[in-house]
Order: structure tokens, then sequence, then C-alpha cells
């Protein structure tokens, strides 16, 4: 299994770009998923450094409809058509998802449907089993309250409501006797995201989890019940985070945890 990050915030390599978002290519088991498409410019540009042999995918997965990991995707339609034409995404994803600005403005930060009229969308109410070992999970379960920026809001029903991430999934795959957990930004509280693979695949443990964990905005308790949670309810061997981690509460978390923690950025490429 092949792990290659075609963009996160933060690039060391020339010819690539960052920008603010996450998009990551995952070879597994003859497949090839791209799960979440970068802010704009990023992975159109990165790919042809990154993953040139990679001609086509077998299929997109939309974490969640924020700008952030859908909008290659939405700017660039006609450069990841050529690449996949079935996208994997939450029945919500072209929620309106909303930034607070001030008491009466409101930015919007999500998914038109109308971009993405030409690509062919399967929704995805709970999982989707792809086969055996690959797994897209949505529905969250919230075990425990999560709040971790509270400037994002979605329009519901016509009211404006604090984002409820009604849209959130992730992706559980399992190879050569490990325990994959991938994740986009995780605005249901990574907690809330691990507790719901567990019970949902029936697993004790998480070899690898990788992905964006929300923390950069949360208060210092928020963090602490974080490193409380992988220190004494569950096992996890290794951990690349990145994105809207943010990096002082990557570096309390790695200062405080056992598991290997890393810090992923543009171009990281690891096996597993």
């Amino acid at each position: 299994m092949k792990i290659t990050i075609l963009n996160e915030n933060y690039v060391d390599k020339q010819n690539l770009i960052s920008e603010h978002g996450l998009s990551i290519l995952i070879q597994v088991k003859n497949y090839n998923i791209i799960f979440d498409t970068g802010q704009n410019l990023s992975v159109v540009n990165n790919y042809k450094y990154l993953a040139e042999n990679v001609s086509k995918v077998d299929f997109i997965v939309l974490s969640h409809g924020h700008y952030d990991h859908t909008g290659g995707l939405a700017k660039h339609p006609e450069f990841f058509k050529k690449l996949a034409n079935k996208i994997f995404a939450s029945k919500y994803v072209f929620d309106k998802h909303l930034r607070k600005k001030s008491e009466k403005e409101f930015d919007e930060i999500g998914l038109s449907k109308d971009v993405c009229d030409e690509f062919h969308f399967e929704y995805i109410d709970d999982y989707k089993e792809i086969n055996d070992d690959i797994y897209i999970l949505s529905n969250i379960k919230r075990y425990e309250p999560f709040v971790a920026d509270l400037r994002l809001y979605c329009e519901i029903d016509g009211k404006y409501v604090r984002d409820p991430f009604r849209d959130e999934l992730y992706m559980f795959i399992k190879h050569n006797g490990k325990n994959i957990l991938i994740t986009g930004c995780s605005h249901a509280g990574i907690i809330n995201i691990v507790k719901d693979c567990q019970n949902k695949m029936n697993v004790d443990r998480i070899d690898y989890l990788i992905g964006g964990m929300h923390l950069f905005r949360s208060d210092e308790a928020t963090i602490d019940r974080v490193v409380d949670f992988f220190l004494n309810e569950i096992k996890v061997e290794n951990i690349i985070t990145g994105h809207c981690t943010g990096l002082d509460p990557f570096f309390y978390i790695k200062s405080k945890l056992k598991s290997n923690l890393f810090y992923m950025k543009t171009g990281m490429v690891f096996n597993i």
C-alpha cells in the first residue's frame, strides 16, 4: 500500500506547490484512489511530479464539502475527469457550508452542485463496502461533544445553524493485517471518528491514522482529551497528521504520546 500526499499546507520540495487543504493518493489492492482534491491548483500541478505513472484512478472520495478539500475538483473538473468519473461522497456533500465573518456576514465555503454535474456521484448514507478490505463510512456517531471552530455554519431548512457536518465521511482499509483509518478534517471529532470506526468495523486498534484532526482552534482541554484518548483508550501505532491539526497542537501531542507521530507535507510518500 502506497500513500502519496498530493497536497497539504506545507511543502519543501522544488516544483511542488502547497495550498491550505488536503489531497491524498491511495494505492492499495489494485485500486488507485484520490481522497479529497485540495483547494485549487495544487493537485493539478503536483500530480505530474508525484503520480505521473497513475493515468487513471478508480474513484475520488470527498471527505466533506469544504472548499479546501473539494476546490480542486470544482475549479478544474476537466483535469479530474481525465482521472476518474466516479465520486463517492455523503448525500449531504452539497450542503451550504458557511464561515461567519461578522454578525450578519457569511462567506460560502462549500461545494456547488452545478460545477460537478458531469461526474457520476454515488452518495453514501452510512457506509460503502468497496471490497472486503476497503470501506467508506459516513453518519458518524457523536459519542462526546467536539466543537473546534465556532465560525463554521451551515444552512439547513432555510436557517443558518452551527455546522453539524452531517456530510463528513472517512475511509477504513485493512491491509497486510493492519487497520488504516483515513480522515479529512475530523470536524466530527477525531475521538468520535475512531470510536465510530471501532464499532462499525469491529476493531480494537488502529495501526495507521492518517489525516487532519482540526485542533488548530481548539482549547487546551480539548487537546488534552485527545491525548488522554490515545494514551488510555485505544492503541494507535502510527499517526500521520497535518493540515487542520495545527503545528502547536501537533507538537504538544507529540510530546505526550508514545505513538509514532509524524507531520505530513506535500510530496510525502510512504508505504504500509
